[in-house]
Formats: C-alpha cells, structure tokens, sequence
C-alpha cells in the first residue's frame, strides 16, 4: 500500500497558514508538530515490510493514516489562522479518530490485516449504490488488488465489523464512559453536520451583536485548546512511527513534546 515507496529523509512540505495569526507560540508549536509528521511519513515510505502480512498491514496502515493526518493538519491549520474556529472542528475530530484507529490496529494485526481487506466489501456497497455492474472490469481489477493478500477462502467483511463497533461503541468500551466520544467526536461534529445544537451555539453566538456579527459565527475562542490537543495528535501519530519504523528524528520530536508540555503546565489546558 505505502511502503516500498521512495525515501524522502527528513522531507517536508510547504504549510501554508495565516502566520500573522495570534495566539502565535500555540500556532507555531502545531505547525512544527506537522513538520514532524510530514518528516516522520516521508523517513517511513522505504520500509520493505513483514514477512507477516499481517503485521505489514499494520505498519503499511500507520504510514496511511499519517498521510492522512498531514492533510487533516493542514486544513485545521488554515481554518484556526483565519478565524473559522468553528468550522475547523470537523479535522479536529478527524485526527482524534486517525489516531484512535491505528491503535486498535497496532495492538492486533490480525485486525489491521482484515480491515486492510474490507475495502473490498466497502467498495462493493458503493459501488451497488451508483448502480455500477459488479462486472465492470474496474470493478474487478480493484477487487483484485484489495483481495491481493487475503488468506484462503478469506472474504471481506464491513470495516466497521472487523473493527468492533462504531467509534462511539468503541470509545465506550475502552474508557468505560461516554466523556471522551463527546469530547472528540460527538461535539465536534455538531457544526459541520447542521446540529440543532450548533444552530443553538450560533443562535448564542450572535446574539445582540452588530454589523461584525458573523466574526461571531466563525469564531468559539476555543483556538488554544484545540490547538494543544491536535498537536498532540500529530505528535502521537509521528511517536508511533519513530518506534515502529526507527525513524531517526526522535530528539526533534523530544523538544517538541517539552514545547506541548511546557504550554500546556503554564496556561493550565488540555
């Protein structure tokens, strides 16, 4: 999937963002959190792999995710700098689920190994709903390459299956409460999927205000914490490639995390 790929030692990527946005230290610690991951995921694409092809769908699944997280990042990064907290919150949940995710695969490959593969029954669910003939020879070349590495007599089951649950079910299971699917997923959904609540929020929001009312629709004053805690995403993504691929840039990453910490003790969040 993602590795045996060409190598791009400690390469990075233009972050285009607002730079002139306040509060500066706290946008200047995400953006150099990003670098880290763009760093980390280059280092990681000349990985051979496993010779267990379940552990390799493990790894090559990290390295994807990660590619996620870069493009997430950014797009958080760009909404902050701007002002549209609001509508930033969608990426915020995105890095939490991308980060969720590649632990329940870490920690089980034969997990990662089955939902590498369940691209072939979700594939087949979209491809049923735009009416496409299961016959159509991209139809099979995909299902080919998804089925590529399946065991024998292996089918394909729904990603959500293979998983456990949805997010929430998950979340559930493992913290023992509902606090931290709300606080990551449920709540940051709530704007960008036209909430009741979220109209309730803006409803508050704008309340009284006049001709700069909608400064007050984009913006929450939430920007340090959000902040802080995706930053902490993306250096959580970026540790679990260091460790897992012996990425060389653990001391850059060390100083990273002293930065996060020491914002964090001083302003009290997260």
């Amino acid at each position: 999937m993602f590795a045996g790929q060409n190598s791009l030692d400690k390469a990075t990527f233009t972050v285009s963002y607002n730079t002139s946005a306040e509060p500066k230290e706290y946008f200047d610690l995400f953006r150099d959190a990003l670098v880290m991951l763009d760093k980390s995921v280059a280092a990681c694409r000349d990985h051979v792999g496993d010779k267990d092809k379940k552990r390799d769908a493990a790894l090559n699944l990290l390295i994807g995710y990660g590619m996620l997280a870069m493009s997430e990042g950014r797009a958080l990064l760009a909404l902050l700098s701007i002002g549209l907290d609001r509508s930033s919150r969608i990426h915020f949940r995105s890095l939490h689920e991308y980060s969720f995710r590649i632990a329940l695969l870490l920690e089980d490959p034969c997990t990662a190994h089955n939902f590498k593969i369940s691209a072939a029954s979700e594939m087949a669910r979209f491809v049923a709903m735009y009416n496409i003939p299961e016959t159509d020879q991209r139809v099979l070349d995909a299902k080919a390459r998804y089925l590529a590495d399946a065991d024998a007599g292996q089918e394909p089951q729904r990603e959500k299956k293979v998983l456990g649950g949805d997010m929430a079910s998950l979340m559930r299971s493992r913290s023992g409460s509902d606090a931290q699917y709300a606080s990551t997923f449920g709540f940051p959904s709530l704007f960008s999927h036209g909430s009741i609540l979220a109209l309730y929020e803006v409803s508050e929001a704008t309340s009284g205000k006049g001709p700069d009312f909608a400064t007050y629709i984009f913006a929450d004053g939430q920007v340090q914490q959000t902040l802080l805690t995706c930053a902490s995403q993306l250096l959580n993504l970026s540790l679990q490639l260091i460790k897992h691929f012996g990425v060389a840039v653990l001391d850059e990453w060390d100083g990273l995390k002293t930065r996060l910490d020491d914002l964090i003790m001083r302003d009290g969040h997260i």
